[in-house]
């Protein structure tokens, strides 16, 4: 059912990782994470009738988080390149 999801978001151009239920997206703002977010949601309540459990979901910096028990934490100190 969620390959309708990935196609929309392939569509959109949006940066995405998805396993199973869980996906996360990336972008440059909280804003632009925001204005996403909500599209998202609509599409999946709407296109697909299907629920969001809004303790799971969110914004969130991806200093650190945790994707399916692995957890990422940026190594990136700012002014440095690479």
């Amino acid at each position: 059912m969620l390959g309708q999801l990935d196609k929309y978001l392939e569509r959109k151009e949006f940066n995405f990782i998805r396993y199973a239920d869980d996906f996360s997206i990336y972008t440059r703002s909280k804003s632009e994470a925001k204005t996403i977010g909500n599209e998202i949601y609509v599409f999946l309540r709407e296109c697909l009738e299907l629920k969001i459990n809004r303790q799971k979901s969110g914004i969130r910096r991806t200093s650190s988080f945790t994707v399916l028990g692995h957890s990422f934490t940026s190594i990136y100190k700012k002014g440095s390149k690479g």
